[in-house]
């Protein structure tokens, strides 16, 4: 887990390292979030090289939160974000 935080030291994001996850795991952890949030208001999928990056975002006028899942060959490797949406911006 980590935070960000403006120069100020408000607390702008947190993050979480969920780790390694199995295909069922992500399938399930973006069913149940899509259950309780609703239809993200972004979905992308990006190819670095051998590495494909899932982003989900769910947005509002206050706060932004995406699951990030980044695929290489042998594993998927999950993360998430919360922003407060007027001190800090996801990166894209």
């Amino acid at each position: 887990m980590s935070l960000g935080a403006t120069d100020s030291q408000q607390i702008s994001m947190f993050h979480f390292e969920y780790g390694t996850m199995s295909n069922d795991a992500v399938n399930a952890q973006i069913d149940d979030y899509t259950q309780r949030l609703g239809k993200p208001s972004s979905d992308s999928n990006v190819r670095n090289g051998g590495t494909e990056v899932h982003r989900l975002a769910w947005a509002d006028s206050a706060t932004t939160f995406e699951l990030i899942y980044q695929t290489g060959a042998t594993e998927t490797v999950a993360s998430a974000s919360l922003f407060d949406n007027s001190l800090a911006r996801p990166a894209h």
